[in-house]
Formats: C-alpha cells, structure tokens, sequence
C-alpha cells in the first residue's frame, strides 16, 4: 500500500494541473464574453479589485461545482459497481467508504485550481479599458 501513496499523490497533481488549465480556459473565455459587462460595471465605478475579486470568486465556484459533480459522480459508479459486481460472478472484499480526507483533498485541488486557473484572466479583466465619460451601448 505503500507504494501506491506516491502514485496517489502524483495523479492529484496531475489532475490538479489538468483542473487549472480547464479554469484558465473557461475564464478567460468567460472575461472575453462579458469584456462589455466588465466595462459598464468599471464605468459606473467598480474598482480593479472588485473585478479581480469577481472573477476569482466565479472561478473557484465553477471549479468546486465540477469537483463536486465529480465526487457525487464517483461516488455513484463506485457503489453502482460494487453493487453489481456479485452478479458478474465477481466477489468485492472491499465495501466503498471514503475518508474525510479522501473527500477533502478533491475539494482542496478544486480551490486552489479556481484560484490559480483564475488568476491570469482575473488580471486580464482588470485591465480592460473603458472611456471616461463614455456609457457603453
């Protein structure tokens, strides 16, 4: 069991990795979406800040939403095939029962990856210029 730990470990970076990519992806197509929302709400006088916070904010929900799905999801084919397995003629010695830990880090990766992956185009929606004076059509 031992040998697996570091395994373990390497697939949560890895997945990890992989989870800051797809934020990054999503947000910064989210910001290009809504570049004239971001530039009303800057116009009308919302800080840097509360854009930056805004998108951080919307980052790390879409990331604990999957990573949530992702554990209901697990959870669900996890029981689904210890369930079924004794009708394939397949024994199961092992009943699923998660640790808190085994529930905690997912939602740890999933933060951080919302927090990293958000960071780049959180900044990106800080900088988008707005006229002053000038009220968006």
């Amino acid at each position: 069991m031992d040998s697996l730990e570091p395994a373990l470990w390497g697939l949560a970076v890895a997945v990890g990795a992989i989870a800051c990519l797809l934020t990054f992806t999503l947000m910064a197509l989210d910001v290009r979406y809504r570049a004239r929302e971001i530039k009303t709400m800057r116009q009308i006088g919302a800080s840097r800040g509360f854009v930056v916070n805004l998108v951080l904010l919307r980052s790390v929900y879409v990331s604990s939403l999957g990573a949530l799905l992702g554990l209901a999801l697990g959870s669900i084919v996890t029981n689904a095939v210890t369930s079924f397995s004794p009708l394939a003629g397949m024994s199961t010695f092992v009943l699923p029962a998660p640790s808190v830990f085994a529930l905690a880090l997912p939602a740890m990766v999933a933060i951080v990856a919302g927090v990293v992956g958000g960071l780049v185009p959180a900044a990106g929606a800080a900088r988008i210029r707005t006229v002053p004076g000038a009220i968006p059509r």
